[in-house]
């Protein structure tokens, strides 16, 4: 008989524990919040008839279930691109590339299976987004979108952020196609597919600053650095500053207005990636708000409703110069400017569709009184439309 060393079966029951530990994280992982933030559906658990039926692609197809589905998948990849990173020098991924500087620029969505080119974004926005056909579609979209929105009452204002490509073609990777980059460099006020859109609709609420955005990166490189994904350093500060004086609201009675001071930060694409960059930055604090913040507000439903309610980040403002509330609807750019948005009111609430099914959207515009509101106020990137809000009806 063979004697078994403690020190083996102990070891053994380690490996299987740690080896259970991403299966068990299947069931309390959030896999509609991944699925929104890659932009694409996760691969289903094929059946059993899939798989009797055609055993090949019913067994590729349970590959991609457990890629999408295993507990700590998003860490992994993370952490595969760092210990990549610090042996090789690069990500590993063709859709993150870097230009000289080693500032790091997403260029298409995450995971996304079918994409004909890693810099999917940057061609959309200096050559897809020019067309009029595409600015067109944006046209009816938001249109569409307003409709909906504008029957309850508050004020509708559709907004967009102006991104890289449009403001940093002098300063994109050098692996970037020629064709596109020399597209990006000859976008301007008359070309740009957001000044279009807002041009054709003259009557119709749609903030896009690309002219105070492109003055002032130029001016200024940390304005909106190229290491962040999301708007970052000064941007998001100058607009709602911008925002509020158009809409003829006065900025928060402790409203820091700097100047902000320079330092070496790492901004959200490090953490969205897996792999940091330390570079120049300047931001102004937004603690200094004084916001009181809910992150799990429970916003009360219809009493006929079958369901009770449903959570939101909440923000109430007591040094607010004026007696309005808001509701805020995003995608992942929204959290960033949130809370120097919720300045300028007394309650904002915020929907962020990234972490809102399309269900809880219904439920919060035909179940409940959340729009009772004055603003309503739509923030995507300028490379979101047209179809952001394709779940309200």
């Amino acid at each position: 008989m063979i004697k078994t060393k403690k020190s083996a079966i102990l070891y053994s029951v380690l490996l299987s524990a740690a080896l259970l530990v991403p299966t068990a994280l299947v069931l309390v992982t959030n896999h509609n919040a991944r699925s929104s933030w890659e932009g694409r559906a996760l691969d289903k658990l094929p059946t059993i008839s899939e798989v009797v039926k055609n055993p090949k692609a019913g067994f590729k197809q349970f590959d991609g279930f457990m890629n999408d589905h295993v507990g700590l998948g998003l860490q992994a990849i993370k952490l595969r691109r760092k210990m990549n990173f610090k042996a090789l020098g690069v990500t590993g991924d063709k859709y993150i590339v870097s230009n000289s500087e080693g500032a790091y620029f997403l260029t298409a969505p995450f995971m996304q299976v079918e994409r004909g080119s890693p810099f999917q974004w940057f061609g959309h926005n200096c050559n897809a987004l020019v067309t009029d056909k595409i600015t067109n579609q944006y046209r009816i979209f938001t249109t569409k979108s307003e409709a909906v929105l504008s029957k309850f009452g508050a004020k509708v204002i559709f907004t967009a952020v102006p991104t890289k490509s449009v403001l940093l073609a002098d300063n994109l990777p050098k692996s970037t196609p020629q064709s596109i980059v020399e597209s990006c460099k000859k976008i301007d006020a008359q070309n740009n597919g957001m000044m279009k859109v807002s041009r054709k609709l003259p009557d119709f609420n749609f903030y896009y600053p690309y002219d105070l955005f492109k003055a002032r990166t130029k001016e200024d490189p940390k304005f909106f650095p190229n290491t962040a994904y999301h708007w970052a350093g000064e941007s998001n500060w100058a607009f709602i500053e911008d925002f509020a004086k158009k809409e003829n609201l006065s900025l928060s009675q402790v409203w820091p207005k700097g100047p902000c001071i320079p330092k070496k930060v790492r901004w959200d694409l490090g953490k969205l990636i897996g792999v940091e960059t330390l570079t120049d930055g300047c931001n102004r604090d937004v603690r200094e708000l004084r916001l009181e913040k809910n992150s799990r507000y429970g916003y009360p439903l219809n009493p006929e409703s079958k369901f009770e309610t449903v959570n939101l980040f909440a923000l109430t403002n007591p040094y607010s110069a004026n007696d309005k509330n808001a509701v805020l609807i995003s995608n992942s750019f929204g959290p960033l400017v949130r809370e120097q948005f919720a300045s300028l009111f007394k309650t904002t609430y915020h929907v962020n569709l990234n972490a809102l099914n399309d269900r809880d959207l219904k439920l919060l515009l035909h179940e409940s009184d959340i729009m009772d509101v004055d603003y309503v106020v739509v923030i995507v990137a300028d490379f979101h439309y047209p179809n952001f809000l394709g779940p309200i009806k």
